[in-house]
């Protein structure tokens, strides 16, 4: 044991050395340690307390040469010890085609070693841990400069393409199919990465950037085996946090083994708590050929309790037939089915128009009945204008409704309304600030058992899934516009009318086309219109001779719709019973 005096400090503390940790004898009235720095320096707050002396612990000394660690060089971190070794002191075959940042290995020094030789193994990569030491290395290259964040096709990419091999440890693909993979984990690790909206011209840069914090994940490691024998090498793991390889599988493999950790790992299914707004507060947005469905886990799908339990597809894409749709408890102004510059009151009942015509739907659509809802304006410029009306799926967001074959509406100004992008007297004199504006839709039911079946909602069982900032998404690919308008048939005695103030204008459009109609506006610059879903309204149409009797709030659409979708989400299941396999999902 060698006495060491700290000269740095003052003459009221020592420390001794015992083997690789120092020891140090505090005297209360010193102030080599604030009670601020404990975690700093490593005392530790159960030490021993002689009257005015406290003995606390300094964290051992890193590398075998003693010398501090230098992030930014290639280091190796002992998975025992815990200790950091530069690559200049260690055996030169290990280190010497490495780079900076890197977490995917298992390292074994030669004091742990049980043969005294140091041991090394590359593990299993994943494209988070690819994409976080890429931009790990490029944050410490620019670190002199003002940029924070890396733009994915100029720099995160080609950075992995030129060191592909060291990163991925696996021959490259023939195709560059790896980028689109690239920029999906980006934007789902939300945990780990910070992204842009811009998904054409994404940016990113890392959550925590202490780049001294990246390490293998080495944390809570139960029977870790050393790589050069197979003994039990008893790791006594730190517990303090480590950045690095994602927990996903609960598993690390170490030679041929996969060893298990202690505590029981998250399910790739589970999502967060919605936030008040009942959507997230990031999300994608709907594009042409795009759509984006919120989703939620299935907990009576076939195989959903073996995902969970199987380790293996950990980190795969999740099977869609795992989740259902996500039904919102009511009818609002939908988040994501909207022009993104929209803007929507936190009650998602008014929205605000800022530029050219762009569009809006509602959370809920229907097939069939008679449903009623009410919008007014209730601020407007004297150049703005809107269309309010009834809109397919596909009717295009960044044109106003009635520009195609999917929509139907009734403009402000003049009271003109629109299909197809024609536009036809209707209402004498439009609709102001104030006005209360009611639209009804008539779909009869269909006739024929056929048709009948055809009401249900489609089920998205059989959609991809994925993962956006925490939370699980289906993606749909929408129909080709042509294709689609082909199969456009008009519906006998379906129509649309409108009411102004309670007053019956008359039937807009007759004999429309069938299929899932939303309520819908477009706003034309500085215009907020806020609507009423039900199930009270300003102007109920109760003596309208024809629907007074029979027309329903579209809030009553939340629960006919919910019962609908599991109608066809089960209908589903029962038609690919047997088919719906994790080992057969995984194979294709």
């Amino acid at each position: 044991m060698d006495a060491i005096n700290d000269q740095s400090s003052n003459d009221a503390s020592n420390l001794m050395k015992f083997d690789d940790c120092y020891v140090g004898f505090h005297n209360e009235d010193s102030n080599l340690v604030s009670s601020e720095s404990n975690d700093k320096c490593g005392m530790d707050e159960n030490s021993i307390n002689n009257g005015n002396n406290k003995m606390f612990y300094l964290q051992p000394k890193n590398c075998y040469c003693g010398q501090d660690r230098n992030p930014g060089k290639v280091e190796l971190l002992c998975a025992k010890c815990m200790k950091w070794f530069h690559e200049r002191c260690v055996n030169p075959g290990l280190a010497h085609r490495l780079i900076p940042f890197l977490t995917t290995y298992v390292f074994f020094c030669r004091k742990c070693s049980p043969n005294s030789l140091e041991s090394f193994k590359r593990t299993p990569t994943n494209f988070s841990q690819i994409c976080q030491t890429a931009i790990a290395n490029l944050i410490h290259v620019h670190s002199s400069e003002e940029q924070i964040a890396f733009s994915k096709d100029k720099e995160i990419i080609p950075f992995i393409d030129v060191n592909w091999n060291i990163l991925a440890n696996k021959p490259k693909p023939q195709k560059n199919t790896w980028h689109s993979s690239v920029a999906k984990t980006m934007q789902k690790d939300s945990d780990t990465f910070v992204c842009n909206d811009d998904l054409n011209n994404l940016h990113v840069t890392l959550r925590d950037r202490d780049l001294s914090r990246i390490a293998p994940n080495y944390e809570n490691l139960k029977n870790l085996k050393e790589l050069n024998g197979g003994q039990n090498a008893n790791a006594n793991i730190s517990s303090r946090s480590l950045r690095g390889m994602k927990k996903r599988t609960g598993q690390l493999e170490v030679g041929n083994e996969m060893i298990p950790t202690n505590k029981r790992q998250k399910s790739e299914l589970s999502i967060p708590k919605l936030p008040a707004s009942g959507f997230p507060s990031e999300f994608l947005f709907n594009k042409e050929g795009f759509r984006y469905i919120l989703a939620e886990p299935d907990d009576n799908a076939p195989s959903r309790k073996e995902f969970d339990e199987r380790h293996e597809f950990a980190g795969k894409q999740i099977p869609g037939f795992l989740c259902r749709k996500l039904m919102p408890e009511n009818i609002l102004l939908s988040m994501n089915d909207r022009a993104h510059y929209l803007k929507i009151s936190e009650d998602r009942k008014t929205v605000t128009g800022e530029k050219g015509y762009s569009s809006i739907r509602a959370t809920y659509g229907v097939s069939h009945g008679t449903w009623y809802y009410e919008a007014r304006i209730i601020d407007k410029s004297e150049d703005s204008a809107c269309r309010i009306g009834w809109a397919q799926e596909l009717a295009q967001l960044f044109t106003p409704i009635g520009y195609d074959k999917f929509g139907y509406s009734c403009r402000s100004l003049k009271g003109t309304k629109f299909h197809e992008s024609i536009g036809k007297h209707y209402m004498e004199g439009g609709y102001g600030v104030g006005d209360v504006l009611g639209c009804l839709i008539h779909l009869p039911q269909p006739k024929d058992l056929i048709s009948a079946t055809s009401i249900l909602p489609k089920t998205y069982k059989d959609k991809p899934l994925f993962k956006f900032k925490s939370f699980l998404y289906f993606q749909e690919k929408d129909e080709p516009i042509r294709e689609a308008v082909a199969k456009l048939k008009s519906l006998e005695a379906a129509k649309i009318v409108y009411f102004r103030n309670g007053q019956k204008i008359g039937i807009a459009y007759n004999n429309i086309y069938s299929g899932l109609y939303y309520p819908a506006a477009s706003l034309f610059k500085n215009i907020s219109l806020n609507f009423n879903f039900g199930p009270h309204f300003q102007c109920p149409p109760d003596d309208d001779a024809e629907f007074g009797q029979s027309y329903r709030p579209m809030s009553d659409a939340v629960f006919d719709t919910q019962i609908e979708q599991t109608l066809a989400d089960v209908i589903y299941l029962v038609e690919n019973e047997g088919k719906l396999s994790l080992d057969v999902f995984y194979q294709n």
